[in-house]
């Protein structure tokens, strides 16, 4: 599968303190011979020295390439491919002269989603469709007297529906809340010693809420409740890392030891159950790990 894509924009700037960027892509995908426009354009408006606010709009494609969806035999070769129209809007002020906040807003809007056809002899279609919005705060302390670092914490929200019969569900990717702090400190020119700290809202999945016996293959199938109706525990963990460079004429080697997830925090990403899943346990993923290593730069 192969195709191509070209794009064009232009910033205008109305007065000094106002610019506005307009233009747009046009994408081909041979496979499907899907011929995709997006119009986009944004604006960025300056207060004063210290704070500006911004808003943008556009549309974006994917094209299908999952699962065979355009495949003949296996897909839908006439699939179109899945679109999301975006709306930003945000607010940057500068609080000091190394500090920065940045808060931003967004909405998209997605149709077109490729998903299973309910026709007969249709194997994928275009019904699907969805929505995520939120907001993230970021502040970030710029590199000033050997620290720097910043936090993030994101909201959001995502539903899809596949088919307009069918009720909204929970996104796969729906993890309404995220918070990072990452920090660096220069201990002197050549030691640096950092961490980062992340938590992220489970994921949702799809329980399992009874079984039935399967007569013709003599064993006990899943029956499941609705699709993404319940959230797996939060995950999150803290990494470290302590690194030494040492600074020659025509190259920098750095060594480093990295300790990730320091403190064994074993997150849940998924469910085992026994033979007539009436009871479960919970599957846990790696816990802490050490590693070292050198990295040369020319």
């Amino acid at each position: 599968a192969y195709g191509g894509g070209a794009y064009i924009e232009d910033t205008i700037h109305i007065n000094p303190m106002w610019n506005v960027t307009l233009g747009g892509r046009v994408d081909y995908f041979y496979p499907t011979r899907a011929l995709d426009w997006s119009p986009r354009a944004a604006t960025l408006v300056h207060l004063n020295d210290r704070q500006r606010i911004k808003a943008s709009y556009g549309y974006y494609y994917q094209w299908p390439n999952q699962n065979g969806e355009f495949s003949r035999g296996f897909g839908t070769p006439t699939i179109g491919s899945n679109r999301s129209i975006h709306y930003v809007t945000g607010y940057e002020h500068q609080l000091r002269p190394a500090l920065d906040l940045d808060i931003q807003l967004y909405y998209k809007d997605f149709d077109h989603l490729i998903v299973p056809s309910n026709t007969p002899g249709v194997v994928f279609n275009n019904d699907g469709v969805g929505y995520a919005k939120g907001g993230e705060i970021f502040i970030r302390h710029r590199p000033l007297h050997r620290f720097f670092g910043w936090l993030s914490y994101a909201y959001s929200e995502s539903e899809r529906r596949s088919h307009p019969e069918e009720p909204w569900r929970l996104s796969d990717y729906d993890r309404p809340h995220s918070t990072t702090l990452v920090a660096s400190y220069q201990l002197n020119h050549r030691w640096n010693f950092g961490g980062r700290f992340r938590y992220l809202a489970g994921a949702p999945y799809t329980p399992v809420i009874g079984s039935r016996f399967d007569t013709t293959l003599k064993l006990n199938r899943p029956v499941y409740g609705p699709v993404n109706s319940d959230r797996l525990p939060a995950s999150h963990q803290l990494d470290l890392r302590l690194e030494y460079k040492e600074p020659h004429n025509t190259y920098i080697i750095t060594s480093y030891v990295e300790i990730w997830n320091i403190y064994n925090q074993q997150d849940t990403y998924g469910f085992t159950y026994n033979n007539d899943f009436s009871a479960k346990e919970p599957a846990k993923g790696l816990g802490l790990i050490p590693f070292a290593g050198v990295m040369i730069e020319f």
